[in-house]
């Protein structure tokens, strides 16, 4: 069993030297909101924490740590995962977002989470606790599958990949709206066609940016 651990440990090193081109969609967008006039709120220069939720590997903590230098914190509910990231040297920590119990550390300017959400049985009591936990002012960059129109995809959940929540289309939008967030941007843009997905970029009201 500790021969089967320790191989499964090399072998994620190993992939930390890999690439998902998946993300590039979601890096390239907020590299274009960065260099946008349109978005002066947002500028990478002023992004010195990230934290990531539902981070299953840190390739994603990895690329922003090197990118801006940043702190980063990755939360995620399988002890596997943060065993793993803590053995790669990040700061890994365990969160059950289907519960949302205890506090939750997001003392940082930026929080991204993609397709995690739809693995939570109530997202919005979800949704409310990483506003709750933000700093104002900070930024959410948040994406999850549209499993609920029934002329694209069908209306339950993918239990395949043990999603537990089917977001019908502007479900997300408007739970990021009831909890107070304010919508900077918003895209179906995806890297894989023919999957429906929402994509949105939010900010937490502060002294500069309450609307």
């Amino acid at each position: 069993y500790s021969t089967n651990i320790e191989e499964l440990m090399k072998s994620s090193q190993e992939q930390m030297n890999g690439y998902d081109w998946r993300e590039d969609v979601r890096k390239e967008e907020l590299d274009m909101l960065s260099e946008s006039d349109q978005t002066p709120q947002f500028k990478f220069e002023n992004i010195k924490s990230v934290a990531e939720l539902g981070f299953r590997m840190p390739l994603l903590l990895k690329y922003y740590k090197e990118k801006l230098g940043a702190k980063t914190i990755g939360y995620d509910v399988l002890d596997l995962n943060i065993a793993t990231g803590k053995y790669l040297g990040y700061d890994a920590r365990k969160y059950d977002f289907n519960i949302c119990q205890g506090d939750l550390d997001l003392d940082v300017d930026l929080v991204i989470s993609y397709h995690m959400l739809e693995h939570t049985t109530n997202p919005l009591v979800a949704i409310e606790k990483i506003y709750q936990s933000m700093n104002p002012g900070a930024f959410f960059h948040v994406e999850i599958p549209v499993e609920g129109d029934p002329e694209r995809v069908p209306s339950l959940p993918n239990i395949r990949y043990c999603h537990l929540y089917p977001f019908h289309p502007y479900d997300m939008l408007h739970m990021l709206k009831m909890v107070g967030f304010n919508i900077i941007h918003a895209t179906t843009k995806t890297a894989v066609q023919d999957y429906a997905i929402e994509r949105y970029f939010a900010q937490k009201p502060g002294e500069d940016n309450d609307v």
